[in-house]
């Protein structure tokens, strides 16, 4: 058994980032030349100035700093458990994560996993009635819910503190002595078909299913992961598969202690949820030496590469997608060596790739990074969302990007850039808002299936190691002979040569990438572009959160440091959660921005430019909103 307790720092500093700095050093002092002006002449206050008000609110973010503390157990079934105790908390909260998903499906029962999913809820031999837990849960302030993924599923709930015992009680049955009654099969498996049919017209939804039609044939991944009524039910029995007693000895095959993770989060003490843990008979699943799947046979390979896929979408969208196969990083937390030229990729600097299709007018945003869709593989993708004229260029765009992508083999690896991200990875894990509790319970119930115990509550944050040749060797495999992309447009309807993708019935054309084209490509990454540098390095990262001298009587109210005909500055002072975090609001007040559609216009586009500019080059967070006020 091993006890780790996490005691949450606390920090007595006010930080402001200095970029904000400088703005409200410029809005005091131009208070105190406009007084100094007024007291000159008091004609001032005729100006015919379009900006008629402008107020300024600097307040620290309020985030708790409290106590909470951990343990992580293994009991005698080998299910492993992580406690995690708050007292400060509204909800309790617990989540199962089990190592099997849809992935471990039968080619001949697509969506078994999904199935159990639906049919563990109804009863148990304790708690026979199907709604008993799902009324016990509603009836306390809770919520349930559940889903499947490639291979792993997540069980999971919250509820009033106080309840914890009894919905835990109820919970565990599942995991015991589940019922999967005759009578709710066909039923569940109605419920199954609906949630298929609500996704049949969503873009998300069938743009997963092409990735995985994409993959080589015979590989799990290309499997139909929800199934419906027709492949749990007609299809089977057609086949002499009786659904209920495939379903149960899916359960019996898959569902084992050894291969569960728990996650329970409540006020109680350690030793209190603990004993929850035990008394509820947690320890008494069975352990069947489940098998932790691996699938080291990658599912893009040969065929499923070098080609361009040009599907239609449901909604008028215009998207392109390049993925590469890769390996499983899931297990190289500590160095995350593909964030490295994730980062750089996705980033909107000077210098970037976005910076430079931005310029041609052809895309709007772009998103890359590292995925592992299941233990044994993973994939690098890069997505962009075009503009109609972006979409008259995807070959030149996909040139672009392995022109960038060249550009960073040619530089080389670079420490400092390493560094930031470090540093940053440091910053947002030591000052990380608090999850909820659900989320928390969710979140830790699936790390535990593939991380050590004491690096659960940093995997996900953490940039602890620098390993530049494995950030290279990753590098090297985003070459145009290691991928496929994917063009969607709802401009390829009715084309000459499409088909439909079967599960989802999506309109798409496969076609092979010219050797003309891939030969573009080559040359594209060799040669690079003129426009392409690596970013400047970032200023703004916080470096020092030392204590800061502060008044000994602070006002409990925003403070006006700034009163004008034209400008009102307001502060306040954080000294309660004393955590090193700013919210900045600068709300602009005119009627000139809707005196008439012009101005309307030109007062979103400088407010767009500036939030381009501010994360651009900053990196800052804006929520922008204009009222037309």
């Amino acid at each position: 058994m091993t006890d780790t307790r996490a005691i949450a720092l606390i920090f007595v500093i006010t930080w402001v980032p200095p970029f904000f700095i400088a703005i409200i050093l410029y809005l005091i002092e131009a208070c105190k030349t406009h007084q100094e002006d007024k007291g000159k002449d008091q004609k001032t206050n005729g100006l015919d100035f379009a900006l008629l008000g402008l107020k300024a609110l600097v307040s620290a973010l309020m985030i708790f700093a409290i106590l909470i503390s951990y343990r992580g157990l293994e009991l005698s079934n080998e299910l492993r458990v992580l406690l995690v105790s708050d007292p400060t908390t509204d909800k309790s909260a617990v989540a199962m994560d089990v190592n099997v998903g849809h992935l471990m499906d039968s080619w001949d029962l697509p969506g078994t996993a999904h199935f159990a999913e639906h049919m563990l809820f109804l009863g148990t031999a304790k708690y026979p009635e199907e709604d008993e837990y799902s009324k016990f849960i509603a009836s306390n302030a809770g919520m349930s819910n559940a889903f499947t993924a490639p291979n792993h599923t997540n069980y999971h709930f919250d509820v009033k503190p106080d309840q914890l015992q009894g919905a835990l009680d109820r919970f565990v049955q599942f995991f015991l002595t589940p019922q999967f009654t005759e009578s709710a099969t066909e039923r569940e498996v109605c419920a199954v078909d609906s949630e298929h049919l609500k996704n049949l017209k969503n873009d998300g939804w069938r743009n997963m299913q092409v990735d995985r039609h994409m993959s080589k044939p015979g590989h799990d991944y290309g499997k139909f992961n929800t199934g419906n009524k027709k492949t749990l039910m007609e299809d089977a029995r057609t086949k002499g598969i009786e659904p209920r007693e495939a379903l149960l000895e899916f359960h019996k095959q898959w569902y084992s202690s050894n291969i569960m993770c728990l996650c329970i989060v409540g006020k109680e003490s350690l030793d209190e949820l603990e004993n929850l843990v035990t008394s509820l008979y947690f320890g008494s699943i069975e352990n069947k030496s489940g098998e932790r799947k691996q699938w080291l046979d990658h599912p893009y390979q040969g065929e499923s590469l070098g080609k361009r896929i040009e599907v239609v979408p449901v909604k008028d969208t215009r998207s392109l997608k390049l993925v590469f196969p890769m390996p499983d990083l899931s297990m190289e937390y500590k160095s995350q060596p593909a964030h490295y030229f994730s980062h750089l990729i996705g980033h909107e600097a000077k210098g970037s790739l976005l910076s430079e299709l931005k310029r041609r007018g052809w895309a709007s945003s772009l998103f890359s990074g590292h995925d592992s869709p299941a233990s044994g593989f993973g994939v690098f993708g890069i997505q962009i969302d075009l503009s109609p004229e972006g979409l008259e260029h995807t070959e030149e765009i996909v040139a672009l990007i392995f022109a960038y992508i060249g550009m960073l083999r040619k530089v080389g690896v670079q420490r400092w850039i390493h560094d930031e991200l470090q540093l940053k990875s440091a910053i947002q894990f030591r000052f990380q808002d608090k999850q909820t509790p659900l989320n928390l319970a969710q979140t830790a119930a699936e790390e535990l299936q593939r991380t050590p115990m004491n690096d659960i509550l940093s995997s996900r944050y953490l940039i602890e190691e620098f390993k530049p040749d494995r950030i290279t060797e990753l590098l090297n495999m985003l070459t145009p002979q290691n991928f496929y992309y994917c063009v969607v447009a709802q401009k390829f309807a009715g084309q000459e040569g499409n088909t439909h993708e079967p599960v989802y019935s999506t309109e798409m054309n496969i076609s092979k990438i010219e050797d003309s084209s891939i030969k573009k490509f080559q040359e594209a990454m060799e040669n690079g572009h003129p426009s392409f540098h690596l970013p400047e390095k970032n200023t703004f990262i916080a470096t020092k959160f030392d204590l800061k001298p502060r008044e000994e009587k602070n006002s409990p109210i925003p403070e006006l440091l700034c009163d004008t005909d034209y400008l009102r500055l307001w502060f306040l002072q954080d000294d309660e959660y004393k955590l090193p975090k700013a919210v900045t609001k600068i709300s602009i007040t005119t009627p000139m921005v809707a005196h008439d559609p012009k101005t309307t216009l030109l007062s979103n586009l400088w407010i767009w430019c500036f939030t381009q500019y501010s994360t651009d080059d900053l990196e800052l967070h804006f929520i922008r909103k204009s009222e037309n006020l």
